[in-house]
């Protein structure tokens, strides 16, 4: 099935492990809205969220498009297989169809501009 970004009704996003921050992201492209939080998951501290209006401008497009997300692979693994690290997963909310992609210390090419779009459109940490 042939996807189109211009179809992506909403994208969620976590990224984290074990030890250190974890991080979600919910865009609503229909609504030009977004939800953050962070978690700080080795000591003790309140969990901190953000909400807020989306500016989703031909520039900011053209970054999401560049992340070729749609292109990625379903699952990404280290060869390796440490399960200790970082893991990550993306759901796009299509108005009927839902596709996942995710990973375990491994990412696609383009996970540095994804999470750089992320940090544009919030404002806030992605990594």
């Amino acid at each position: 099935m042939k996807y189109n970004y211009d179809e992506i009704e909403k994208l969620e996003a976590s990224v984290g492990g074990y030890f250190g921050t974890s991080f979600d992201v919910t865009i609503d492209f229909k609504l030009n809205l977004f939800e953050w939080s962070s978690v700080e998951h080795s000591v003790e501290s309140m969990p901190k969220s953000k909400k807020g209006h989306i500016d989703f401008t031909k520039v900011e497009k053209s970054k999401f498009i560049a992340t070729n997300i749609l292109c990625w692979k379903d699952r990404y693994e280290n060869e390796l297989r440490i399960m200790d690290g970082t893991s990550w997963g993306v759901k796009i909310t299509f108005k009927d169809h839902l596709i996942q992609k995710s990973g375990s210390n491994s990412f696609p090419n383009e996970w540095s501009l994804f999470c750089k779009f992320i940090e544009e459109i919030t404002g806030e940490s992605f990594r």
